[in-house]
């Protein structure tokens, strides 16, 4: 944890070097894969359906990641109720895990990976597990805290997924942190140090995605290849973690945090291994005048004074985010070794008027309570939501009792806050839960094929 909040949250795959994750030991060409969505873990005063949403997003990120590996099918996605919830998937009970293995062998699955999240105020802890179909044993696991931003969400989870099936990958890795060398070509940080094949002078490949492949005549999506952009050689191996220096590259090529690598069976002498410039710093100047917003600086809150502060930050690159009631917003920055004009270094601002807007309610019926990507609000009623940052936001409506609907029912729905007006709320819809077991109809973006049949059962009680 501790290194966790000494780096950048798109770093986050740190702690996902702990090396290989044990595995069969016949590893099958091509794994087919089921991910069950991740459930919630909440206290006591949290209601798990103001989370509608993350868990399946997890899994949906998790499943693009996978799809793009030329040595894992993903099958399709189990959903889970309030009863997986209870049940914590990654725990270590046996009666999870059976129901596991009944609904994955419906699916025709090898391996299940599945988990639990717990929204924290600045992040959320995830905690994943790939079990093995065929007997339940549990064939790895991985837990780390990740940024509440999407996008960055999106980057880890895919990245945490590969990372519990490293050992069918053989040698597949990603970029941690990218050094820009003014003197000499990019020196990047990969996260395959710990890789039997790997050694000083080993040739890596640095892999980005190429453009949608779409089949001719089915006009089906093939999915997208993956390209070599370039080539590093690895310079220095520290524990897991291993400092590669660019060898050639294509001539557009860029770098960056989370690109995959895969080593290969070449090498060649070591020409250059200064590492002088890991340790090389520059100031950066830090704006914000959101009210009740948290600046963290790759995990770490910075001390605001009028609302400014200075931090010193090393060369490389490094995710500033801004947390407001349970959204976030974030960009990543690249500091370069070279010394800023006097007086004036770089500065990353966040302005109110640029950041914030506000929900209205304009339903035909009484809300006293909301739920805001999982952070409440409550009125007598309840009219509007103040400072809201700009995006996309999960909003749930508990406790609703409508026309023609015995009790009460929840409401979920996905809104787009834009800056400096309002989003008004007119119209909801009721959220239904699936059968427990069902299997989630994919959506487009997911790549995955049909669903299997859904008579499952229920997730055993503990």
């Amino acid at each position: 944890m501790t290194a966790l909040q000494r780096t950048a949250i798109g770093l986050s795959l740190l702690p996902l070097m702990a090396g290989p994750v044990a595995a069969q030991s016949e590893a099958p060409s091509s794994l087919p894969v089921a991910i069950m969505d991740f459930v919630p873990v909440c206290s006591g005063d949290e209601v798990p359906d103001a989370y509608a949403g993350m868990g399946a997003a997890i899994g949906r990120a998790m499943a693009r990641e996978l799809r793009s590996q030329g040595d894992v099918q993903v099958v399709g996605r189990l959903r889970a109720d309030g009863d997986a919830a209870r049940d914590d998937p990654a725990s270590d009970g046996r009666m999870i895990e059976d129901w596991v293995v009944v609904r994955g062998r419906k699916l025709g699955a090898q391996a299940v990976i599945l988990g639990t999240f717990a929204p924290r105020r600045l992040r959320v802890d995830i905690s994943a597990r790939v079990v093995a179909v065929a007997d339940g044993r549990t064939l790895g696991s991985e837990a780390l805290p990740v940024s509440r931003n999407p996008a960055i969400m999106d980057e880890c989870v895919g990245a945490l997924a590969v990372r519990l099936l490293a050992s069918f990958h053989g040698g597949l890795g990603y970029v941690i942190d990218v050094f820009p060398d003014p003197a000499a070509l990019p020196l990047l940080l990969l996260d395959i140090g710990g890789n039997s094949q790997v050694r000083e002078g080993t040739v890596v490949e640095i892999l980005e995605e190429g453009d949608e492949i779409t089949h001719p005549v089915s006009i089906r999506p093939l999915g997208r290849p993956i390209l070599p952009v370039g080539y590093a050689v690895v310079v220095y191996i520290q524990g897991t973690c291993c400092y590669a220096r660019v060898h050639d590259r294509h001539a557009m090529a860029t770098y960056k945090p989370l690109q995959r690598v895969r080593v290969t069976e070449d090498w060649t002498p070591v020409r250059n291994n200064d590492l002088s410039i890991v340790n090389q710093t520059c100031p950066i100047a830090v704006y914000s005048d959101v009210p009740r917003g948290t600046v963290l600086i790759d995990g770490r809150t910075v001390v605001l004074k009028d609302r400014r502060g200075l931090v010193e930050l090393r060369t490389g690159s490094h995710v500033v985010e801004l947390v407001l009631d349970g959204a976030s917003v974030a960009q990543r920055i690249r500091v370069a070794p070279e010394a800023p004009e006097r007086g004036k270094p770089p500065e990353v601002a966040f302005r109110a008027k640029e950041l914030l807007g506000r929900v209205d309610f304009a339903l035909p019926i009484k809300v006293d309570e909301a739920y805001l990507d999982g952070e409440r609000y409550t009125g007598e009623p309840l009219r509007s939501i103040g400072n809201v940052l700009a995006g996309t936001h999960t909003l749930v409506l508990p406790g609703l009792r409508m026309a023609g609907q015995h009790g009460s029912v929840t409401a979920v729905e996905e809104i787009t806050v834009e800056p400096g007006r309002p989003t008004v709320v007119s119209d909801v819809s009721v959220l239904r839960e699936p059968a427990i077991g069902e299997t989630e109809s994919p959506e487009p973006s997911d790549g995955l094929p049909p669903p299997s049949d859904s008579d499952g059962g229920r997730p055993p009680d503990l």
